[in-house]
Order: C-alpha cells, then sequence, then structure tokens
C-alpha cells in the first residue's frame, strides 16, 4: 500500500489552514499545518512533504523565505502559492499560483493536477496561473 501524498500548509490564518486542511484529507491528502517559517524549516527536513501549499494570509517576504526553504531542500518538493495579488518570488518559482478565492473545487483541482501530473499541472492551468 502506497503513503498518501504528504502536504503543509503555511499561512496565518489558522481557521483558513483549517478549512483546507479539512478539505483536502478528505480528498484522501496528508496534511499538516505551519504557523511559522521555522515550524516550516522543521517539517520540509523531517516529514519529507510532497507538497507546500503557502497562503494568501503570508507576506511577499515570508512566501520568498518558504520558497527558499524548498528550493535548497534536496528532496523535490512542489510549492502551490494561494495568492490574493500576482507578486514576484525571488528566491524561488513556485509549481502553481492559484487565485485564493477560486473555491474548494479549484482547490482540489490544482492539487490532484500538481501531485499527480506536475508537468502538465504547469502546461494546462485551467484556473491556475504560472509565475
Amino acid at each position: 500500500m502506497s503513503m498518501p501524498t504528504t502536504i503543509l500548509i503555511y499561512g496565518r490564518d489558522t481557521g483558513l489552514l483549517q478549512t483546507r486542511r479539512l478539505l483536502l484529507e478528505a480528498s484522501g491528502y496528508r496534511v499538516l499545518m505551519a504557523t511559522e517559517l521555522a515550524e516550516v524549516k522543521r517539517v520540509v527536513g523531517a516529514e519529507g512533504i510532497d507538497l507546500l501549499i503557502l497562503c494568501h494570509s503570508l507576506s511577499t517576504a515570508e512566501t520568498q523565505e518558504a520558497l527558499a526553504v524548498v528550493a535548497a531542500h534536496t528532496h523535490k518538493v512542489h510549492t502551490l502559492i494561494m495568492a490574493a495579488y500576482w507578486g514576484s518570488y525571488s528566491a524561488g518559482v513556485p509549481d502553481l499560483v492559484l487565485e485564493a478565492m477560486e473555491g474548494p473545487a479549484h482547490l482540489v483541482s490544482a492539487v490532484e493536477r500538481l501531485v499527480e501530473h506536475p508537468a502538465r499541472a504547469r502546461a494546462h492551468p485551467q484556473n491556475v496561473q504560472p509565475l
């Protein structure tokens, strides 16, 4: 039996993170949450996550720091940014950027495409925009 895909959600709004966690767990994913960059560093190093979702509640600097953490990691960790607005991320480029207000179905669909077919997720965004 294969291990479920492990997702780490990082953001400042605990209620929003909980909602996204429940949604993704109902879709069969193992989901962890972090509200501090130190937690992201610990989990990325210790847990072997497959996907890091960065919430729109983070500042651009916090997002860049988290992207740098995964970029420095030896294991490929996919990244998805839930964005309230488009920004530039010099510390790393996320695999996908999803408009935060698109709704739960779009989040699950984006995660499925990214986890199951990362190359196709970038090539066929369908409501998900690459940077």
